[in-house]
């Protein structure tokens, strides 16, 4: 993906390549385990944006948010089925 800089004739407003993390950096950000990150991700709770050409996940900074969340929410005492059905019902 190339970043847009604007100006060009049509009118299109130039926008910002989100940066995308490396599950490593999410790791480090969040504390969470890898084994922990990937239940989350078979269980529908994190999303990666996508995939390299070399099968490496890239996720968005929202998710650094959304686990952080789903900690606190485990903590409290919440299962992680209870915190997934939150969510699809819009707790996000």
């Amino acid at each position: 993906m190339t970043k847009n800089r604007g100006g060009n004739s049509s009118g299109e407003r130039a926008f910002a390549e989100e940066e995308l993390l490396k599950t490593r950096d999410i790791l480090e950000k969040t504390g969470i385990s890898r084994q922990m990150l990937q239940q989350y991700i078979v269980m529908g709770l994190v999303k990666e944006k996508e995939k390299t050409s070399g099968g490496h996940r890239r996720f968005g900074r929202e998710t650094i948010k959304k686990i952080e969340i789903i900690q606190r929410l485990n903590r409290s005492g919440y299962t992680l089925r209870d915190i997934r059905e939150s969510f699809k019902t819009g707790m996000r």
